[in-house]
């Protein structure tokens, strides 16, 4: 609650103080890109400290937190190194590096998509209907 709130709270002095509503609000996505990133690494040493590491392919959670850790690491260059060109008129070279965030996005929903397949489901017959869990 508190990251969130005070996320929020950077947010609204972003747009409104230091930004403004016009433009791309980079600092507030530069943060939001850090604090996932922390929150990520965070739960890749906790998993680390145990002997669940051991398994760590067949973990869903390892798989979707490394997901949302590539994706807020090129987030960071990407909207680093966006905010650079545009404030320098570079619009050409700034849509040229926000490639990189959209690789880290595909690269993201890739390893949720891995993390899904992960969870185990029970075996049916094959003249069981699916049933919805």
């Amino acid at each position: 609650y508190i990251i969130t709130a005070g996320y929020f709270l950077f947010w609204l002095t972003d747009i409104f103080v230091w930004e403004g509503i016009n433009s791309f609000i980079s600092n507030a996505a530069a943060l939001e890109k850090i604090i996932i990133f922390f929150l990520c690494m965070y739960y890749i040493i906790t998993l680390a400290k145990t002997d669940d590491l051991l398994k760590f392919q067949k973990l869903p959670g390892f798989w979707i937190a490394s997901g949302f850790l590539i994706s807020a690491a090129m987030g960071i260059f990407a909207v680093v190194a966006y905010k650079y060109y545009i404030q320098y008129n570079l619009t050409e070279s700034g849509n040229n590096v926000w490639m990189f965030d959209s690789i880290g996005t595909v690269l993201k929903f890739t390893l949720i998509i891995t993390g899904f397949l992960c969870y185990k489901r029970n075996p049916r017959l094959p003249y069981q209907s699916p049933t919805l869990l």
